[in-house]
């Protein structure tokens, strides 16, 4: 799941870039974005870029946690049956 919100947050900033562009008419884009809903859809999508870069770090720890947690299930487990050979 992070590297999904990952994705979805660098998909977002080209979405930004494209909207930047479109607002501000450069390389003769037409008809140009008009600079309120530009300045309101930017501003949408800096949001959630920071939201899935927020989740994405959040599924990162739990995936850290789990694995830690895993792996230390398996030494114990395996001490375990060490002992009782």
């Amino acid at each position: 799941m992070a590297a999904t919100y990952d994705g979805l947050a660098t998909a977002l900033i080209v979405w930004l870039i494209i909207v930047i562009v479109w607002s501000l008419g450069l390389w003769d884009i037409n008809p140009k974005l008009n600079l309120f809903t530009g300045i309101t859809l930017g501003g949408t999508l800096v949001l959630l870029t920071i939201t899935c870069w927020r989740e994405a770090e959040r599924y990162k720890r739990y995936q850290i946690e789990e694995l830690v947690a895993t792996l230390a299930y398996q030494e114990r487990k395996l001490k375990s049956d060490k002992d009782q050979y």
